[in-house]
This record gives structure tokens, sequence and C-alpha cells, in this order.
């Protein structure tokens, strides 16, 4: 199971659908050329759906630059979406911490 559909067992299956395509797109576009920003894809979003697809796309972009070697420093996360922080925050610091063991 991919980071961003662990938690999409609890969410209504339109909802898992709709978060699902966005991360599909997201993850393409980091295939394409340079790291897309989170935000361009919240477009549209709000309220506790908004939160859940957040949280995908915090996930998803922090093992798409731990693949990278890219830094994915949680105080940007926070910075730029202080509401998905903690919870979306772990899986940034869980990557900083096991990079950090490796290095």
């Amino acid at each position: 199971m991919s980071p961003a559909s662990q938690h999409e067992e609890s969410l209504p299956l339109e909802l898992a659908l709709r978060i699902d395509a966005v991360c599909t797109r997201f993850r393409a576009a980091w295939g394409a050329g340079p790291p897309p920003q989170v935000e361009d894809f919240l477009e549209g979003w709000a309220g506790p759906e908004r939160s859940a697809l957040l949280r995908d796309l915090i996930e998803l972009d922090v093992d798409c630059r731990r693949r990278r070697g890219l830094p994915c420093p949680s105080e940007d996360y926070q910075g730029y979406f202080p509401d998905a922080y903690p919870s979306g925050m772990r899986s940034a610091k869980t990557a900083n911490s096991s990079r950090k063991r490796r290095d």
C-alpha cells in the first residue's frame, strides 16, 4: 500500500477516488520535470476534504523527494500548510531522520 493510500480505507469511496486521481497527477508531475508545488494541486478543495488531500500530497512529496535525495524539511511544510501539522508532518520528520541515520 502506498503512503498516500494508507488512510483512504476510512474515507468515503468517492472522496478516496478523487484524492487518488489528484495524487496520480501529482506523482506524474514529479516524473515529468521539476518538483511540483503541493499547493498547485489543492485548488478547489476545502475543509476536511482538503485536509485529507493535503496529508496525502505531503506524504507523496516527502516520498518523491526522499527517492531523489532532495531535502524535505518539515519546517517548509509547516510554514506553507500550518493546518497540516502535526499529522501531515510525521512522514517528513520520519524521512529526514531516516536519511540522517544513513548518512
